[in-house]
């Protein structure tokens, strides 16, 4: 039980994190201070690592989770704090909603 309820506290603790990065980016827009900065990044490793993460918590609810990302995808300007945190949602949400059965695709 003990590796159960670490995994169960570190998950909780990243959750709350999360939420409480949200409400201060949140109040840094309201306020005109937030700073996206840009650099190249890989887009494409970005998605597969994502697909990665969330394939065994897919499989479990019985949910296909696959990616479709054409390899010719080069480096794309974006913030990965903020682009991680979009994929990341984008993915959990999708599988909130979508039933025992159903197939979730990561395209680009």
């Amino acid at each position: 039980y003990t590796t159960l309820f670490r995994s169960l506290i570190k998950s909780e603790c990243v959750r709350v994190l999360d939420q409480v990065s949200s409400v201060l980016d949140a109040s840094k827009v309201m306020n005109n201070k937030l700073t996206i900065q840009k650099t190249p990044n890989d887009l494409k490793k970005l998605l597969e690592e994502k697909v990665l993460i969330f394939s065994a918590q897919a499989k479990s609810a019985g949910i296909e989770l696959v990616s479709q990302i054409d390899p010719t995808i080069g480096e794309v300007l974006y913030d990965p704090k903020y682009m991680n945190q979009a994929v990341n949602n984008l993915i959990s949400n999708s599988m909130k909603y979508t039933p025992t059965g159903g197939k979730i695709t990561v395209e680009a």
